[in-house]
């Protein structure tokens, strides 16, 4: 993991905040650097999904930039703006769809954090997020399969829908699988019908940002991290609702989910990057800014690892375990295994055949690869650290 900056990446990182910052109203102007590496800015901008935002404060400022940047920059915001259109008219299509099916419904996070930008298309939304109850899984795949969606995923509390190359869509039938949620396993539940609807429901601002905030924590300590955008996307959440939130009801419920501490410090980073004019870069800040849109590959090797000793103590093997999964696993694969759980051993044959001589062998090969080398218990101990700083006390 990156534990320090260059001088150069601490340049550009500055300057490419203070562009957000400008869009964001927090500044006049910016000055840009004589010697600004304009590539470099742009892959940290394509890397965090923020070329859109980026593109626009360069306009506005009245940049000059080279032809070959203006270029990506330009042809990344049309994609946006024609994957954002899509994405809005696809899911409306679903949702109305849902509605006349009878399937109770309930759509997160995207839209709702859309509308506390400055401008929606500001924040394009890399896929759509719905919850419906599990046992209507099987209709809502026809549903979608005869509005011209292709079925990516059919599994057992999920379903992933496309239609490329601008639009996804995830259906869960769960309750987002966060860890210590609040949230009951029938997430709807915790919802309320939308007025004028008898199918599709809605959270009250409190339980919407509570969940975001969940859903942001699940990424950030449980999967491979989280970069630039959650600190945007709760900068503009806050600031947007606070004069509405409930803070002693988020304080129980965050308390409760262990989330607290983590919602405080996305939410002072947040003022760090765009409302000072800051120079220094603690260890988390270093974290935020060296990951990706989606964080990276090493801290979800970590917490793959972490996670199986925490399942299945730290005694077990989790190379091993990748080699010889136990039934409950090998049986979303091989369903054979619910009825003859004897034939676990053939399984496991069959499994090591697609692995040596199959189509997504060299995938197999290079999760190996990559697992080999991050098996460092010192930069295990460093992911500890910047979670126990990212308000994780118990990670």
């Amino acid at each position: 993991m990156k534990k320090e900056l260059t001088s150069k990446e601490k340049k550009e990182y500055i300057f490419v905040i203070q562009l957000v910052s400008y869009v964001f109203g927090n500044r006049t102007n910016v000055k840009i650097p004589t010697d600004v590496d304009w590539k470099s800015v742009y892959t940290f901008s394509q890397k965090n999904k923020i070329t859109n935002i980026v593109s626009y404060a360069l306009e506005s400022l009245g940049v000059d930039l080279p032809v070959e940047v203006k270029k990506v920059f330009t042809s990344d915001r049309k994609f946006l703006l024609m994957k954002d259109a899509s994405q809005f008219a696809a899911t409306q299509k679903v949702l109305s769809a849902f509605e006349k099916s009878g399937i109770d419904h309930l759509l997160v996070k995207g839209q709702f954090i859309k509308d506390t930008y400055p401008q929606p298309d500001y924040r394009v939304t890399t896929d759509v997020d719905i919850h419906i109850n599990i046992e209507k899984l099987s209709k809502a795949k026809e549903i979608t399969e005869s509005l011209g969606f292709r079925t990516v995923v059919d599994g057992k509390k999920e379903l992933i829908v496309n239609q490329p190359p601008f639009v996804e869509i995830e259906i869960h039938g769960d309750n987002g699988n966060f860890t210590d949620t609040v949230f009951s396993d029938d997430i709807l539940k915790n919802a309320g019908l939308k007025v004028g609807s008898e199918h599709t429901y809605e959270f009250s601002i409190n339980d919407h940002y509570v969940y975001i905030v969940e859903h942001f924590a699940k990424h950030y300590r449980d999967s491979s991290g989280m970069g630039i955008r959650m600190v945007m996307d709760m900068y503009c959440l806050y600031n947007a609702l606070k004069e509405k939130l409930d803070f002693n009801y988020l304080t129980d419920q965050l308390k409760k989910s262990g989330t607290y501490k983590f919602n405080h410090m996305l939410i002072e980073k947040g003022k760090k990057y765009f409302e000072s004019d800051f120079t220094d870069f603690d260890a988390v800040d270093i974290f935020i800014l060296s990951n990706g849109f989606m964080g990276n590959r090493e801290v979800l090797t970590y917490n793959m690892q972490r996670n199986f000793e925490k399942e299945n103590g730290k005694t077990n093997n989790f190379f091993f375990n990748r080699l010889f999964p136990p039934k409950n696993d090998m049986a979303d694969e091989y369903p054979v295994l619910n009825k003859a759980g004897i034939l676990l051993p053939v399984t496991w044959m069959c499994r090591w055949g697609k692995l040596a001589f199959g189509k997504d062998r060299k995938i197999h090969y290079n999760s190996i690869k990559v697992y080999n080398t991050y098996n460092d218990n010192a930069e295990f101990e460093y992911l500890k650290r910047i979670m126990r700083e990212s308000g994780f006390e118990d990670f």
